[in-house]
C-alpha cells in the first residue's frame, strides 16, 4: 500500500511540482533537498468477523511535508491532502499538525497529515 501511495502522489501533477520525486519511507535521507515528503506506517488495524480475518485493513499513514519556510510546507501539505482524496482506498485525512525542527542544517518546517486508508489485503 504504500509504494501505492508513493506512486499515486509521484504522479500527481501538483505534488512533483513541488517535491518532483522526494518522496521517502521512514526517514529523510542526509543532505536532502526541500520541500521533501516523507511517509510511514502507523497501524494497522485489521477486519475481522466470525469466519476469521476479513482480508481487509485500515492503515494509518503518516505522511509528512518538510520545507524551509511555514509557506512551503503548508502548500506541499495542501497539495498531497488533495492528492490523497483521489486515492483509490478511500483514504480519509483524520488529522494535521504544525511543526518545526530546528535541529537539521537549515532549520525545516513540517505540516503532519494522518490518512486512514481502507486496504484490501491479498
Amino acid at each position: 500500500m504504500e509504494a501505492a501511495v508513493r506512486a499515486h502522489l509521484i504522479a500527481d501533477a501538483a505534488v512533483a511540482a513541488l517535491v518532483g520525486t522526494r518522496i521517502y519511507p521512514n526517514a529523510l535521507p542526509q543532505g536532502v533537498t526541500y520541500p521533501a515528503i516523507r511517509y510511514q506506517r502507523i497501524d494497522t488495524p485489521r477486519t475481522y468477523t466470525k469466519g476469521g480475518y476479513a482480508g481487509l485493513s485500515r492503515p494509518r499513514l503518516q505522511i509528512d511535508c518538510y520545507a524551509t519556510t511555514y509557506k512551503a510546507a503548508k502548500d506541499t501539505a495542501d497539495a498531497v491532502r488533495a492528492a490523497m482524496e483521489r486515492f483509490t482506498g478511500p483514504a480519509v485525512c483524520e488529522n494535521e499538525q504544525d511543526g518545526y525542527e530546528p535541529d537539521p542544517e537549515p532549520a525545516v518546517y513540517v505540516r503532519t497529515l494522518e490518512f486512514r486508508i481502507w486496504n484490501e489485503e491479498a
